[in-house]
């Protein structure tokens, strides 16, 4: 997943974010279902899952508001063909702690373990 518009993000503002959803290097232009959910860096959801709107030629996009500073995830669970597509993209909204400045130091952690919800 690439955010085409990378916004720069404040907490307690609504953002327009769109996203190109990418399988196989190629930008997926239909799926089934797209929705997104925003996630803090320690797991916990910030947003709740919705959907995201098909604007078409492969962007999908979707508002949010962030309650705070911090390091987020977007996650997006798309529907493709039968197949689930659930990438995972590391935003930053407005400025970090320093142990938030550690973590993306040290990289991304495998968080890729299954919630169970998926539709």
């Amino acid at each position: 997943m690439e955010i085409k518009n990378e916004p720069k993000i404040s907490a307690n503002q609504e953002t327009e974010i769109q996203a190109i959803l990418i399988q196989n290097r190629q930008a997926v232009r239909d799926v089934d279902f797209m929705h997104v959910e925003i996630l803090k860096q320690d797991g916990t959801v910030a947003a709740p899952m919705e959907e995201a709107i098909n604007e078409g030629n492969g962007i999908y996009s979707f508002s949010a508001r962030f309650k705070e500073d911090g390091l987020y995830y977007i996650r997006i669970h798309a529907g493709n063909e039968g197949s689930l597509i659930s990438p995972r993209k590391q935003i930053i909204v407005g400025h970090l702690t320093d142990a938030e400045i550690e973590s993306l130091k040290q990289g991304p952690k495998n968080q890729e373990s299954s919630s169970g919800h998926h539709h």
